[in-house]
C-alpha cells in the first residue's frame, strides 16, 4: 500500500506537470500570434509607403516628361525661324545680283549703240571733205588730228566718267538688288514666319493634344491609384476589422486563460494541501512501518547473535579438539621421525665403519701392489739398460695427487704411475711422452742420488711403509672414497703398462 501511495503521487505530479506545460504552450501559441499580426499590420504600412512613394515617383516622371516636351517644342521653333531667316537672305542675294547683272547690260547695249552712230557720222564727214583743196585739207587733218586728240582726251575722260560711272551703276544696281533682296528677304521672312506661326499654331495644337492625352492618362493613373488606395483601405480595413477581432478573440482567451490559471492555482493550492496531507498519512505509516521493520530487524538480530555465539562456540570447540587431535599427531610422528634418525645415524655409522674397513683394506692392498709395481720396476729398468731413454720423474705432493690426480692421469693414456707411501707422502711418476725415458729431475733432492741409489732407497721406503700403519698416512690426508677410487683408477693403466713390459722382456 506504501509502494502504491507513492506511485500514485508521482502519476498525479506527472499528470499536473504536463498539465502546466500544455498551457505554457497554449500562452507561447498566443504570444506568437499576436507577435504574426503585428508584423502583418507593419508589412500593410510598408506597402501603403512604398505606393505613395511609387505615385510620387510617377508623378515626377510626367512632369518631367512635359518639360522635356516643351523644351523640344521651343528648340524646334528657334531652328525653323533660324533657317527661315538664312534662306530670306539667301534670296535677298541672288535678287540683288540679277538686277545689277541686268542693269549693266543695258548700259553696255547703250554704249554701243552710240559708238557705232558716232563711227557713222564720221565715215559720212570723210565722204563729203575729199573734194576742197589741199589747205584746206591739211586745216581740216590738223583740225581732225587736233580733234582726234581731243576726241580721244574726251573719250578717255568719258571713259573715266563712263567707269566711274558704271561704277555708280553697279553701286546702284548693287543697292537696288539689296533693296530687292531685302524686299524679298522681308516677303519670305513674312511668309516664314506665317509658316512658323501655322506650325506653332500646330504644334500648340498639338502640344495641347499631348498634354490633354497626358492628362486624360494622369487622370487614369490617378483613378487606378485611387481605386488601388480604395482597394488597400478596404483590404486595411478587412484587415484590421480582422485583427481587432483575433485581438478580441486573443484578449477573451486571455481572461480564459486567466481564469484557467486562477482555477490552475486554486488546483494546485488544493493539490499541495492533499499532497500535505497525503504526505503526512505517509510519514505516520512510514514511521509505523520503520517501528514494525525495527522490531522485525532486532527480533532477527538477536535470533542471528544466538546462532552465530552457537556456532562460534561449536567452532572453537571443535577447533579446540582438531589442535588436541593435531598435537598428538604431531608428537607421534615426531617421534617417529627422531626414531627414524636414530636410526638412520645408526646405519651411516654402521655404513661409515665398513667403508673405514673397506678403504682399510684396499690402501692395503695399493700398497702391496705399489711395491710389487716397484720391484717390478726394478727389474725392468736394470734389463733396460741396454735401452737409451731418459727417465723423468716428477715430485708431487699429496694435494696434487687429491686435486689432480684423476683428472689429469685419465687425460694421459702413456702415463705411468708408481705411486709409495712415505711420510713426505711422494709420489714419483715415470713418463713416456716422446718414447724416451726421462732423465731425473735437476733438484737438489734428486741430484744426492744415482739412478740405482734412488731406486733403491724408494725399495726400502716402501717396505718400511709396508710395516708402518699406511692406513694412517691416508687418513691423515683425509682420503675419500672418490681419491681411493681415483688411485685405483690411475693404477690400471700403470699396471698395463707393466704388464706390456713384461712381455716385451719376455720375447
Amino acid at each position: 500500500s506504501y509502494l502504491e501511495s507513492i506511485i500514485k503521487l508521482n502519476k498525479e505530479r506527472l499528470l499536473q506537470e504536463e498539465k502546466r506545460k500544455a498551457q505554457e504552450l497554449k500562452q507561447k501559441e498566443l504570444e506568437d500570434q499576436l507577435k504574426a499580426k503585428e508584423l502583418e499590420l507593419l508589412a500593410v504600412e510598408e506597402q501603403r509607403r512604398i505606393e505613395n512613394e511609387q505615385r510620387k515617383a510617377e508623378h515626377d516622371r510626367l512632369e518631367k516628361l512635359e518639360q522635356e516636351r516643351k523644351a523640344i517644342q521651343e528648340k524646334q521653333a528657334q531652328e525653323a525661324e533660324a533657317k527661315a531667316k538664312q534662306e530670306q537672305e539667301q534670296r535677298d542675294k541672288e535678287a540683288m545680283l540679277r538686277q545689277a547683272q541686268e542693269a549693266q547690260e543695258a548700259k553696255e547695249a547703250k554704249e554701243k549703240a552710240e559708238i557705232e552712230e558716232k563711227d557713222k557720222q564720221e565715215k559720212q564727214a570723210k565722204t563729203e571733205g575729199k573734194g576742197k583743196k589741199g589747205k584746206e585739207v591739211k586745216i581740216k587733218v590738223d583740225k581732225d588730228a587736233k580733234a582726234k586728240n581731243d576726241k580721244e582726251a574726251k573719250a578717255k575722260q568719258e571713259k573715266e566718267a563712263k567707269e566711274l560711272k558704271d561704277q555708280e551703276a553697279k553701286e546702284q544696281a548693287a543697292k537696288e538688288v539689296q533693296a530687292v533682296k531685302e524686299a524679298q528677304a522681308a516677303k519670305e521672312a513674312k511668309e516664314l514666319e506665317e509658316k512658323a506661326r501655322k506650325k506653332e499654331a500646330d504644334l500648340l495644337v498639338a502640344a495641347a493634344l499631348q498634354q490633354e492625352a497626358d492628362r486624360l492618362e494622369r487622370e487614369k493613373l490617378q483613378m487606378e491609384l485611387q481605386k488601388k488606395e480604395e482597394q488597400n483601405r478596404q483590404t486595411m480595413d478587412e484587415k484590421q476589422r480582422e485583427f481587432e477581432a483575433k485581438q478580441r478573440d486573443l484578449q477573451e482567451k486571455q481572461r480564459d486563460l486567466e481564469e484557467r490559471q486562477k482555477e490552475f492555482e486554486a488546483q494546485k493550492e488544493r493539490d499541495v494541501r492533499e499532497r500535505q496531507e497525503r504526505e503526512e498519512r505517509e510519514k505516520e505509516l512510514k514511521a509505523k512501518q520503520d517501528k514494525e521493520l525495527r522490531e522485525k530487524q532486532e527480533r532477527e538480530l538477536n535470533e542471528k547473535q544466538e546462532r552465530e555465539l552457537k556456532e562460534r562456540q561449536e567452532k572453537e570447540l571443535k577447533e579446540k579438539q582438531d589442535k588436541e587431535l593435531k598435537a598428538k599427531q604431531d608428537k607421534e610422528k615426531h617421534d617417529r621421525e627422531e626414531q627414524r634418525k636414530l636410526e638412520a645415524k645408526e646405519k651411516e655409522e654402521q655404513d661409515r665403519k665398513a667403508k673405514e674397513e673397506k678403504e682399510k683394506l684396499n690402501a692395503a692392498k695399493i700398497q702391496a701392489d705399489k711395491a710389487k709395481k716397484e720391484e717390478q720396476s726394478k727389474k725392468q729398468k736394470e734389463s733396460n739398460k741396454d735401452i737409451k731413454e731418459e727417465k723423468v720423474v716428477a715430485v708431487v705432493g699429496p694435494h696434487d695427487i687429491k686435486a689432480n690426480a684423476p683428472n689429469a692421469l685419465s687425460q694421459h693414456d702413456s702415463t705411468k704411475v708408481i705411486e709409495s707411501v712415505n711420510p713426505d707422502d711422494e709420489i714419483f711418476v715415470e713418463k713416456e711422452a716422446t718414447g724416451e725415458k726421462a732423465s731425473a729431475p735437476k733438484t737438489k733432492k734428486s741430484s744426492k742420488f744415482t739412478k740405482n741409489e734412488k731406486v733403491d732407497k724408494n725399495k726400502k721406503e716402501s717396505k718400511k711403509n709396508l710395516e708402518t700403519s699406511p692406513i694412517k698416512a691416508v687418513n691423515k690426508k683425509k682420503s675419500s672414497n672418490k681419491l681411493t677410487k681415483g688411485k685405483e683408477d690411475a693404477m690400471k693403466p700403470a699396471a698395463e703398462e707393466e704388464k706390456k713390459v713384461d712381455k716385451k722382456n719376455t720375447k
